[in-house]
């Protein structure tokens, strides 16, 4: 029943194969980018270091024949998936990086492109046809959706799963069965055990069925409040709360079996996580993730999800328990709470915002283009359909092909490499900041990266204190400490005078004026390499220019004829040791 209701509904031809159309357009936009910077190991590292580090841990699995990935940065689902997809390859590939690479990002695309059906699915539900394909309109298009569905990332996977919970959510919201709670449960696992914030999504699972209770309060928050006190009054058996919990801690269990086999490594890595997300905070404004929503979404994307979410609060304030009502209050509230977690803990990342646009777009298709939205026409509201399709193809239809045009023609990383393939000899030894590309064919590397001297990132002491009452009291508390065995202090790096120095912007502003628990100030480094004091001539510089904010501009720019302008990567120099 619960598939039939998500899947089957009134006047589903049209809307299915209009959906359908907007999801291959979907596929089209986003394929460009599935390739980016696969050919070798060290040029996808440069563009992002995250999807080597996935990619090595399942390959590692692979080969060594060890279901223990021995790394918990993320849960173990996306490795075990990521195995089914390399398997097949490892015979006919050879071992090669970039089968491996475009192998996952694809299995990351086939779950970006099933975010769009969901969350048309979702819209739907709420306000009928029109609402979902607007919604679709504006997943199809948006920056952030188009990224993740690209990257060898679990993030796709675990947005997919969320917002298929949230369809069981709607029915579990209508009408409560143990069945229905149970199987959003299991999508609730496979979600959490894709990325851990999909767990935040059992507060809505709990919140569903108690929206179901009948009411006699009038419209508004005084009903919304009566119908959550007769909710938690109604009188429950307890297997009907311990089965879906079971099945949500069996299914997670089965997915991520190590944090049971091997809790040590489980545990640090569940640490290291959550501890990274308070050591690594940026002074930037709370406001931020609006910034990132807004770029992402496109000007009027951004405008159709603010009137989306003020519309949805004035119907909040007259709530009426409709079966649409409730189900709209579960995206709000979704809405709300997760932009409240963005602003007060998640400002630094604009990746974040993964699990906040579905659920904005879904308030935008509700208010523009449902029956009982701000459009009573049905002309109207195609109209909102029409305008989100063309405005997103205008502000963002080009963004994946211009990201990948420039990767491949106009990238301080790529024109780099090149200068260095021609330059340096073989048995060269040289010294990179991580984030620039060396060719592979130079084997003699050496990288000034991510880490520092063990760094403590919990202790107990900040908590407890010294005991006020016993202070020769030889006991004391426990201290977790973090270690970079592979890194080593820039200016020792220096002293062993390799050939070549590459270093880029960003670690060079790391280094005069670090802002994070695992980066070491060494300003020394650069400027002993600018003033020559080192050793070192510069003898190579590469700066791109400000790339045009719309990605068709800048696809226009890169068309031949062209110069040799750079839009893209970071500002590298390149060294070479004179004395």
């Amino acid at each position: 029943m619960l598939l039939e209701e998500a899947f089957v509904s009134t006047g589903g031809r049209r809307f299915f194969v209009s959906l359908a159309l907007i999801v291959a357009i979907g596929a089209a936009l986003r394929i460009p980018l599935v390739a980016l910077a696969a050919d070798s190991y060290r040029l996808t590292e440069s563009f992002n270091i995250e999807e080597v580090e996935n990619i090595r841990l399942s390959t590692g699995m692979l080969h060594k024949h060890d279901p223990n990935p021995h790394a918990f940065e993320y849960p173990s689902l996306f490795y075990y998936l990521s195995l089914i997809v390399e398997a097949p390859l490892r015979a006919p590939s050879h071992d090669a990086w970039r089968a491996y690479l475009v192998g996952v990002r694809g299995l990351s695309l086939l779950f970006g492109l099933g975010i769009i059906w969901n969350v048309a699915l979702l819209a739907r539900r709420l306000a009928g046809d029109l609402a979902g394909l607007l919604a679709a309109a504006l997943i199809l298009f948006d920056r952030t959706m188009i990224d993740i569905s690209t990257l060898a990332k679990p993030n796709a996977a675990q947005v997919f799963f969320v917002l298929a919970a949230f369809l069981a959510f709607l029915s579990l919201a209508h009408r409560p069965r143990v069945s229905t709670a149970s199987f959003a449960a299991a999508l609730l696992a496979f979600a959490t055990a894709s990325k851990w914030l999909g767990a935040l999504a059992l507060a809505p699972l709990a919140l569903a069925p108690l929206l179901s209770s009948p009411s006699t309060a009038p419209r508004g928050l005084r009903r919304l409040l009566d119908t959550l006190r007769a909710g938690l009054r109604a009188p429950v058996a307890p297997w009907q709360v311990a089965l879906p919990v079971a099945t949500f801690v069996v299914l997670f269990l089965a997915m991520v079996p190590f944090s049971i086999l091997s809790p040590r490594e489980f545990g640090f890595g569940l640490a290291q996580t959550f501890t990274a997300q308070s050591v690594h905070q940026r002074a930037v404004s709370i406001w931020t993730p609006l910034a990132f929503a807004i770029q992402s979404l496109g000007p009027l994307g951004a405008l159709f999800a603010g009137l989306g979410l003020l519309a949805a609060l004035a119907r909040l304030a007259r709530w009426e328990a409709t079966r649409a009502e409730r189900g709209l209050l579960l995206v709000l509230g979704w809405a709300l709470a997760y932009g409240a977690l963005l602003i007060l803990v998640f400002v630094k990342l604009p990746s974040y915002i993964d699990l906040w646009i579905p659920f904005l777009a879904i308030l935008a298709g509700v208010a523009l283009a449902g029956p009982r939205g701000r459009f009573g026409s049905p002309v109207l509201r195609a109209s909102a359909v029409a305008a989100a399709l063309i405005a997103g193809l205008l502000s963002n239809g080009g963004y994946a092909a211009a990201r990948a045009l420039t990767a491949r023609v106009a990238d301080t990383r790529i024109s780099a490499g090149q200068w260095m393939d021609a330059h340096a000899a073989a048995g060269d030894s040289i010294l990179a900041d991580l984030g620039a590309f060396v060719p592979d064919r130079l084997t003699h590397v050496r990288w000034n990266g991510w880490g520092s001297p063990p760094r403590t990132v919990y202790d107990e002491n900040a908590t407890w204190g010294w005991d006020p009452v016993w202070p020769e009291w030889y006991g004391g508390h426990r201290r977790l400490s973090f270690e970079n065995v592979k890194w080593k202090d820039p200016m020792m790096l220096l002293a062993e005078r390799p050939r070549w120095i590459v270093t880029s912007d960003a670690w060079s502003q790391i280094r005069a004026r670090p802002s994070h628990a695992s980066e070491t100030a060494a300003p020394e480094y650069d400027a002993t390499l600018a003033d020559g004091s080192a050793g070192y001539a510069l003898c190579a510089r590469f700066d791109p220019a400000p790339a045009p904010a719309n990605p068709w501009k800048l696809l226009a720019a890169l068309r031949p004829p062209r110069s040799a302008v750079q839009y893209g990567g970071p500002d590298l120099r390149i060294y070479e040791r004179v004395r």
